[in-house]
């Protein structure tokens, strides 16, 4: 059968029987050509509708109410702000399971963070967002293999797992390219000077901004190739990221500066009414140099 309006189609063709039980051998295809009108027209309320624009989906159903299989199953969700694909299967009983390849794309990042209602700190940080990779789990909790994940100019491959379960939590190990925290330290309201003078001469009393720790939970394993914050220029490091309940803590277990060695913890609490951060480092055979003059 087809169904068609000026918002919505959809198609099934196959088999219904019945015995004890109905049994499906369905071949079903649906498309919404503008999500918050058809949920407009038909009542339908769901947050953050404007992000929302046009979804297809596809699939083969077999099985029977209670347990029902998708395969061939592919999804799609296309506008400005969001883009989600997903090929692969899944399967609906007591709970959906699903198991495919998987990819986010939000190209405009703080648009749609406001449009979802979360304000970003102002800066020029936290612009796009990609993810990737061969998702499996269900709706609370997903494992995500051989992922890629692009965040402004930082780039990571690994494995990742989300738990939605109460507050987002997200744990997993990455390697990636340098990462540049100069600008979301910025962002925060960290001066934007690394020498002594100049730090002090632009000084700043207003709070530093650390809202965006609040939004999830995280433990991670970072091999990253560096990490720079302006001036200062660190070789490859291998950092452990806890970050809960408002308090982000990065543990710099190996790394290079100015050929030297060490580690270092950086501590950003959000947890407080006076947001703060502190960095305690551990570096040996230092090339003071360079350093001072970084």
């Amino acid at each position: 059968g087809r169904i068609s309006t000026d918002l919505f189609t959809a198609t099934l063709k196959g088999d219904v029987t019945k015995t004890d039980v109905f049994s499906l051998d369905v071949l079903a295809d649906a498309k919404i050509e503008n999500v918050p009108a058809f949920a407009g027209k038909y009542g339908v309320v769901a947050p953050a509708m404007t992000v929302l624009n046009k979804v297809s989906f596809s699939t083969r159903v077999t099985g029977h109410p209670g347990d029902l299989k998708f395969s061939d199953l592919s999804f799609r969700h296309d506008s400005d702000l969001l883009k989600v694909n997903f090929n692969g299967a899944a399967a609906l009983s007591d709970s959906l399971n699903f198991d495919g390849a998987f990819e986010l794309d939000a190209p405009q990042l703080r648009q749609l963070a406001a449009a979802t209602g979360t304000t970003l700190p102002a800066g020029d940080a936290y612009k796009a967002f990609k993810l990737e990779g061969q998702a499996k789990g269900g709706l609370t909790k997903v494992a995500l293999s051989n992922a890629s994940i692009r965040f402004d100019d930082i780039r990571g491959e690994g494995d990742l797992a989300l738990d939605l379960s109460g507050v987002p939590h997200l744990s997993g190990s990455l390697t990636t390219n340098v990462i540049n925290t100069t600008p979301y330290a910025s962002a925060s309201g960290a001066t934007s000077s690394t020498n002594t003078k100049q730090a002090s001469d632009a000084w700043q009393t207003d709070p530093l901004d650390l809202s965006p720790l609040n939004a999830a939970n995280a433990n991670l394993s970072l091999t990253a190739d560096g990490i720079r914050f302006q001036d200062i220029e660190i070789g490859k490091s291998v950092v452990k990221v806890t970050l809960d309940n408002g308090r982000l803590e990065a543990n710099v277990e190996e790394t290079s500066l100015y050929g030297g060695a060490g580690s270092a913890i950086l501590v950003a609490n959000a947890r407080s009414a006076t947001p703060s951060i502190r960095l305690n480092a551990n570096l040996n055979t230092l090339n003071i140099g360079p350093f001072l003059g970084a």
